[in-house]
């Protein structure tokens, strides 16, 4: 264990001497993730309240944001060095491994899956390679151990990613709770938020709440992208993807009847509009 790994563990063990080194680690995940939950459930508001005011989560809390620079999965090898110790086969595929395999993969598709995610080391490693090449990929990940999904949750955030994580036996093909991950562009950085839903939850009520969501961080002047419906909306008519009485002002000259021209107009052959022009809705789209 590093003096920096040492550090982090020993402030985890100090965020309550009256519990053990596991019940510390579980309270830091619940405390971590808090801020990043969209739809939070009445006992995670209860676990995170009980936590507030107390200066050794953020202690932790910041150790560890300094060991995750740079995609490194800190919380995978606290987990192995002081909890798991090899039970249950859980060691994690060592770092460098990962980079390895990333960097044979390349980039091919637009979406990384590790179907026993872990920590989900592998999803970091994908995601650095991908960016690497100015990609943006779609991230999947299952885990049987509710604590490991917990954990690649958080760094997938960490990291401002996107995608979904599952909590489920991927080889029964059994699931118990899906993690979906979206991204907003706040003050020109992206963050992550989490929506949780398991197979009680009213979908079609969640997709109204999430674009409710997204509608309000769009009135607020912040971005909401979703990159992964770009194929999507492109395939659509114009009219499926724009209303008529609210067009850009491109498609309004297209739409127009031909009309003797005197000179060129040279108005509306600029270069595209690198800023979302905020007259025209967003299409919003939330498949599960």
């Amino acid at each position: 264990m590093t003096k920096e790994e040492s550090k982090l563990a020993e402030r985890i063990a100090g965020i309550d001497r009256a519990k053990g080194f596991v019940d510390n680690f579980d309270a830091l995940l619940d405390f971590a993730l808090f801020p990043f939950l969209a739809n939070p459930t009445q006992d995670e508001w209860k676990r995170f309240n009980e936590s507030r005011g107390n200066q050794a989560f953020c202690d932790a809390l910041l150790a560890l944001g300094e060991l995750s620079e740079g995609y490194h999965d800190a919380l995978g090898d606290m987990f192995m060095e002081c909890i798991s110790h090899g039970a249950n086969s859980q060691f994690f595929t060592p770092e460098h491994i990962c980079d390895m395999m990333a960097e044979i993969v390349g980039v091919k598709n637009d979406s990384v899956c590790d179907p026993t995610c872990g920590s989900g080391r592998f999803l970091l490693k994908g995601l650095q390679r991908s960016r690497e090449n100015d990609a943006e990929p779609e991230l999947y990940g299952c885990d049987l151990d509710h604590r490991c999904v917990r954990m690649t949750l958080l760094n997938i955030c960490l990291n401002s990613g996107r995608g979904n994580v599952e909590w489920g036996n991927t080889l029964l093909l059994d699931i118990y709770n899906t993690y979906h991950i979206d991204r907003v562009l706040v003050n020109g950085k992206w963050m992550s938020f989490v929506w949780q839903y398991d197979k009680d939850t009213d979908l079609e009520a969640l997709n109204n709440e999430r674009e409710k969501t997204a509608r309000q961080l769009l009135e607020c002047g912040i971005l909401y992208e979703l990159p992964r419906y770009r194929r999507k909306e492109q395939s659509e008519k114009p009219e499926d993807v724009q209303p008529e009485e609210e067009q850009t002002p491109t498609q309004a000259i297209e739409e127009k009847p031909a009309e003797p021209i005197k000179e060129p107009i040279k108005e509306p052959i600029k270069e595209p509009i690198k800023e979302p022009v905020k007259t025209v809705p967003v299409q919003l789209s939330f498949d599960f």
